[in-house]
């Protein structure tokens, strides 16, 4: 083999494993998730409003809401997020939240507002108060 032909290869060897660190976990990421117990879920569109604000955050890789139960499952990045972050979110959203974890629901008011649009009795407003 030609000195020429040696030094393509060893280049070649080279970039292979300089894409393969790269891509081998130098940044670690750590999957979890989280239960919270969401308040005041009167429609889809609370639903779509709590999955739009979690979403936004950095490391969020799945988000489920149970309208009728109000439980929210998070899976996400623990190196790029927390469960604390991902609350905050939902309160900043206009929805009551606490762990799951307790067992606590989070309690409707006589008069809850649908933070997704407009009053709603307590009774709910099967599904057209947001929409």
């Amino acid at each position: 083999m030609s000195r020429r032909g040696f030094m393509l290869v060893l280049v070649g060897v080279l970039v292979l494993f300089a894409g393969a660190f790269a891509f081998s976990g130098s940044g670690v990421k750590t999957e979890s998730s989280v239960e919270l117990q969401v308040g005041n879920l009167t429609c889809g569109a609370c639903v779509e409003k709590i999955k739009g604000a979690v979403s936004d955050l950095d490391g969020i890789g799945g988000v489920e809401v149970d309208l009728a139960s109000g439980l929210t499952r998070v899976s996400f990045d623990s190196s790029r997020t927390d469960a604390a972050a991902i609350a905050e979110r939902i309160a900043r959203a206009g929805y009551p939240v606490g762990p799951s974890a307790e067992g606590r629901v989070v309690p409707s008011t006589s008069d809850v507002r649908c933070p997704a649009a407009k009053p709603v009795s307590k009774s709910g407003c099967g599904g057209t108060c947001c929409g």
